[in-house]
């Protein structure tokens, strides 16, 4: 996909969300270098998904956010014409589906953000992902700091778009137990329908996605899997430590974390796999021991 011509000055862009919570942030540092670009243009978000269009809330380089009961999938621009008819002088139309799985796996592999700005034909401006937190927000953040800190890490462990990323309870309990002899506290953090890891404060569905964030900008790490959490340590450069299965570090990864990966002749392969993997050889090769060394270097 590509944009229109953008000598034409659009005077409004229309950037579609969809697909899975991390695909909504990977956007967010196009959608700025666009804003940079053409400052008079109006860019207003577009999609079904309260929670992925949540991460666009208080945005500077957005005019608005319009929200559809269902998804609605499209090919042409005459089509999201009809469907946002208060946006009928819509020139540009971004995507966020084209953050999609066969990235893994094309060559020479590039960084999700870089082949998105390439695809739309912006020059690289960088891959900092950008969230504008609340002052409710960012309390809620601090006071729950205050209540189980002042040493606090966060965890997430689930992937609702692929299991293969997802390595096990028993062994995040582990992590979580030599993690708090440290003398951290861990917060697990996601909604209500995961499985809670024993040690781990339970605060699945307690949150909203944004105070979840929040939180994620004042604890001291993150460990997880690459999933929302892995994208949003971008925006505050959070370290963290990400176990990675079915994608790749090289795509989906920063540099700033601590990517583990075991480089099987298999991965990735959520393109080819999705959830048909049973053997999982990927995450049981990451052993405790080697998460264990990885957080040592970042929380100590």
């Amino acid at each position: 996909m590509s944009f229109l011509n953008f000598q034409l000055m659009p005077k409004t862009i229309c950037c579609h969300i969809c697909g899975n919570l991390g695909d909504s942030l990977l956007l967010t540092p196009v959608v700025e270098a666009i804003w940079q670009l053409y400052p008079k243009s109006r860019i207003y978000c577009y999609g079904h998904d309260p929670q992925a269009l949540s991460l666009w809330e208080h945005n500077p380089c957005i005019a608005g956010i319009i929200s559809h009961p269902e998804e609605v999938l499209t090919r042409d621009h005459q089509e999201y014409r009809q469907l946002i008819n208060n946006l009928t002088q819509a020139e540009v139309i971004i995507s966020s589906s084209i953050c999609n799985r066969r990235l893994s796996l094309q060559k020479p592999l590039r960084h999700v953000i870089a082949a998105l700005f390439h695809l739309v034909n912006v020059p690289f401006a960088g891959q900092r992902i950008s969230l504008y937190l609340t002052p409710e927000e960012e309390a809620f953040a601090k006071k729950t700091i205050a209540r189980f800190g002042p040493k606090l890490a966060l965890l997430h462990t689930t992937s609702f778009s692929c299991r293969n990323k997802e390595w096990y309870p028993e062994r995040w309990a582990e992590v979580v137990k030599q993690v708090t002899r440290w003398g951290y506290k861990v917060v697990q953090l996601g909604v209500a329908e995961e499985q809670p890891i024993d040690g781990a404060i339970n605060l699945l569905g307690k949150t909203s996605l944004r105070q979840a964030l929040a939180l994620l900008k004042y604890a001291d790490f993150f460990m997880g899997i690459d999933a929302v959490f892995n994208h949003a340590t971008n925006a505050w450069g959070k370290p963290a430590v990400i176990l990675f299965g079915a994608t790749t570090p090289f795509v989906w990864g920063y540099s700033h974390n601590i990517n583990i990966y075991q480089g099987l002749k298999c991965q990735p392969c959520m393109d080819l796999l999705l959830n048909a993997c049973s053997a999982r050889k990927c995450m049981q090769q990451i052993t405790v021991a080697q998460v264990i060394r990885a957080l040592k270097s970042i929380a100590t």
